[in-house]
């Protein structure tokens, strides 16, 4: 990546110009000069890089957990820990666990976003920046122009490196359980490749931000330094930044001389790891190998990354000489004509070349010539003891061209306790009689207890205590972390034998992983476990936090419902759809919520104070005249027993005071058929003629015209008149009699709406059920002639409330059936899951 036309202008600034513009700063400050960064402007890029840093750390961290729990067993070998989840268009892992820590890629992203928007999209049109004041238009993207997008590239650039560089340590172990130290060996690999990442990422971004920072708009710093081992490390110019640069890489090594000091082909580095050497090796290659595959493949992922955020150079490996390299072909391997650092390589040029920090140097000597029986051979190798001739006369008892697994370098048969340090033979040191794997900071001599093999360093890992370690257990324990530091919770070590899920290195317990007991007693407090909604702490960090409301921050944690809190951990209020008996807030009434639809519109099933809609809750709705908010008569506003909530009165259908009856409320006065108009006892012979009870004229006995109970004869009438030839009269219809004073039975083709009949088809139509009542969707019958698929009164688990089949994606959102929503699709990410989840 080649920086844009700006960025070389900046590149061509000296020392005198930076300190010319300490003398006229009050000019400086007066206006921003052509290519200078505003400070929004620099705030905003520096959210850039801080994302991209997020998110590949918390792939790689996903990603070789994955890997670590395949070679320790705890999740299925065939597991592919390098496949992206469904929800980020992949075919899954093949591990739900897996795929849920590598699905808060997608919350980042989000988050990442937002923030941009949030800070670089401001509603102030002078301090609104656009992508393309702080991004070369040219990169991916640079090319965007909404915040929100450009937020969730740069996280995905972010996750690309991770996945380019999890690619080193994904192995498939040839065999599964692997040994302790090989295990270690891969978890300490991971563990350093990810704050190698994460150093080189952060002291990358401060530099550029430190060169924007320059009010001429910056150049001064070599932010873009060339940092390749085994030697090649060009000044930045900001001397933290150089050492924070380097050591990392430094570490790196370190950290895997130790623990990888194993059969790296059990852990699979054989079939994943390219050799470097130079030297040939068939089917193995070296731990120097697979230091500097991790080298390079993590300089190149983050020189891709930091290319689209800031203008760089480019990296050694990538084909083009840059800066101080004096050659560059493209490749990482040494002893090719260009060494792996950049330098030219040759025997005969006079300095002594070699591989990595962690080898030992492929030249033995170099004399600036190629003549032989000199002292250094043509090929570069000391022509005295180790030239591969045995010579007894100088006391060589072998002589393997050097060292070897069964010669020293001294020209001696090797033995470990020589006091020869022997590396071929696979010796870390050899202190002679002073070997003891069981004293501290000993040479082993491959004795027990200790771990420590013969000639062996001593490593954190081995069962003694050495200098620098507070502890050594031979592994990870309850008081003793891999590292060989004493366990803690926020110590920033998972150690999940003392029962940590997380350990995220801070005291804090507002992020995803509550660590404020420093002291380390986990216990029922829930430090170092893993945040959930309902575990007491309130989770608000908006990097981490993925259990409150629509998989984000929390609002508040009482460790279950509470009067302000729900148990989704969302700030309680009636209307918010999550039922809370204890939220006595206005409008929730004094004893609680008895329901929440998710709204505060009264008269719908569930009021706006959160009772259930009926007479008595002190809500007025349809059909009602008053609620006082009880269920007691006579006091102005009767009654709750029926449901009615009119006013107290005659004509109210409540028998109150004085009344000796009181009608259904819809007749003048409150006439009834069992109540006159006056609220006394109706009946035939009373001298008032009460319509409502039927009666069309009030005399004595049977008539031709009139019945005895004071209704003209008519058929329906309600008395049997055997004289106008009627087998049944109940008043009309009733449930064994049909208006036409026939017995009644459903299927006879006459309507008897007594009997509880709706309609009578003789059979089943599209409007009339097979039991006589309309046919209806809710009406509890199925009735395929109207086009149902099911009918169970309502909504259910399995019948949406319009009578069709309930499914996820038939657009009908059916709660009883478990969904939150139904947008009609089985897409995922827009809102509403493919499971009917809201996003």
């Amino acid at each position: 990546m080649k920086k844009d036309s700006l960025h070389a202008c900046r590149r061509q600034r000296s020392l005198a110009s930076v300190a010319a513009l300490t003398l006229t700063s009050a000019v400086v400050l007066l206006a921003t000069p052509a290519g200078a960064l505003t400070t929004t402007e620099i705030q905003c890029r520096d959210i850039l890089g801080r994302g991209a840093r997020v998110a590949a750390v918390g792939i790689m961290r996903a990603r070789t957990a994955c890997v670590h729990q395949k070679i320790l067993g705890s999740i299925d070998v065939g597991t592919d820990c390098q496949a992206d989840t469904t929800a980020m268009g992949g075919s899954g892992t093949g591990d739900a666990g897996v795929d849920r820590r590598l699905d808060r890629h997608l919350q980042v992203r989000t988050r990442i976003g937002q923030r941009l928007t949030q800070i670089c999209d401001s509603l102030n049109v002078d301090l609104d920046v656009d992508p393309a004041d702080v991004l070369d238009p040219s990169t991916t993207c640079g090319s965007l122009t909404e915040w929100t997008e450009v937020g969730e590239c740069v996280a995905d650039l972010g996750k690309a490196a991770a996945d380019s560089i999890s690619e080193i340590l994904d192995l498939q172990p040839p065999a599964i359980p692997v040994s302790g130290e090989e295990e270690l060996c891969h978890s300490v690999a991971a563990h350093r490749a990810r704050s190698t990442v994460f150093e080189l990422m952060l002291w990358r971004s401060k530099c550029y931000e430190r060169d924007d920072l320059i009010q001429d708009g910056g150049g001064f710093y070599n932010c873009d330094a060339n940092i390749t081992p085994p030697g090649n490390f060009e000044s930045t110019l900001l001397l933290r930044a150089d050492k924070r640069l380097q050591v990392p890489i430094e570490n790196l090594g370190v950290a895997l001389r130790g623990p990888c000091d194993v059969n790296l082909y059990n852990l699979g580095f054989d079939v994943t790891t390219p050799d470097h050497s130079g030297g040939g090796f068939v089917d193995r290659v070296t731990l120097d190998d697979v230091y500097d595959s991790l080298n390079d493949r993590i300089a190149e992922s983050i020189y891709t990354v930091m290319g689209q955020i800031y203008p760089t150079d480019g990296y050694c490996g990538d084909g083009t000489v840059n800066g101080s390299e004096a050659c560059d072909d493209g490749n990482n391997e040494s002893n090719d004509g260009c060494d792996r650092d950049c330098s030219t390589a040759s025997c005969g040029n006079g300095s002594i070349d070699g591989g990595s920090p962690l080898d030992l140097l492929g030249e033995e000597c170099d004399d600036g010539n190629n003549a032989a029986e000199d002292g250094c051979s043509p090929t570069c190798i000391v022509e005295v003891c180790g030239n591969g001739e045995i010579n007894l006369g100088w006391g060589e008892i072998c002589d393997d061209a050097g060292e070897s697994p069964a010669c020293d370098d001294n020209c001696t048969p090797s033995q470990c306790g020589d006091n020869t340090l022997n590396n071929a033979a696979g010796e870390q040191c050899d202190t002679g009689p002073a070997n003891d794997s069981n004293t501290p900071d000993a040479c082993g001599d491959g004795t027990g207890p200790s771990l420590r093999g013969a000639c062996q360093l001593p490593f954190c890992g081995d069962a003694v205590t050495d200098s620098g370690e507070i502890c050594d257990d031979a592994g990870e324990s309850i008081p003793c972390d891999l590292n060989c530091t004493a366990a803690s919770c926020g110590d920033g070590d998972l150690n999940a034998t003392r029962g940590e899920t997380c350990d995220d290195g801070n005291a804090a317990d507002d992020d995803g992983c509550p660590s404020s007991n420093a002291a380390g007693n986990l216990g029922s407090t829930g430090h170092c476990i893993t945040a959930t909604c309902g575990d007491g702490f309130t989770c608000t960090d908006e990097f981490t936090c993925a259990t409150g409301p629509l998989g984000g921050p929390e609002d508040c944690d009482d460790s279950g419902e509470s009067a302000t809190c729900d148990t989704d951990c969302s700030t309680a209020n009636c209307g918010d759809g999550q039922l809370n008996t204890q939220n006595v807030t206005a409008p929730a009434r004094a004893t609680g919520e008895a329901c929440d639809d998710g709204d505060l519109v009264d008269g719908d099933g569930c009021d706006g104070n959160c009772t259930p809609t009926g007479c008595g809750n002190a809500v007025v709705t349809d059909g009602e005249s008053c609620d006082d908010g009880n269920v007691t008569n006579g006091d102005g506003c009767d009654d709750g027993v029926t449901g009615n909530c009119t006013a107290s009165g005659c004509g109210n259908g409540i028998v109150t005071n004085a009344e000796a009856c009181d009608g259904n409320g819809t007749g003048v006065g409150g006439e009834t058929s069992a109540c006159d108009t006056n609220c006394t006892v109706a009946s035939c012979g009373d001298g008032d003629l009460n319509a409502t009870r039927g009666e069309d004229c009030d005399g004595a006995g049977e008539t031709a015209g009139c019945d005895a109970n004071c209704t003209f004869r008519v058929c329906g009438d309600g008395t049997v008149n055997a004289t106008a030839g009627e087998t049944c009269d109940d008043s009309g219809e009733s449930a064994t009699c049909d208006s036409n004073c026939t017995a009644r039975a459903c299927g006879d083709g006459t309507t008897n709406h007594t009997a509880g009949e709706e309609c009578d088809t003789t059979v089943a139509s599209a409007s009339c059920d097979a039991n006589c009542t309309f046919a209806f969707c809710g009406d509890g019958t199925t009735n395929a002639a109207a086009g149902e698929d099911c009918d169970d009164s309502g909504e259910s688990a399995a019948c949406n409330a319009d009578c069709t089949t309930s499914t996820c994606g038939d657009d009908v959102l059916n709660a009883t059936d478990g969904e939150q929503c139904d947008d009609g699709n089985l897409v995922n990410g827009d809102g509403c899951s493919s499971t009917c989840v809201v996003e």
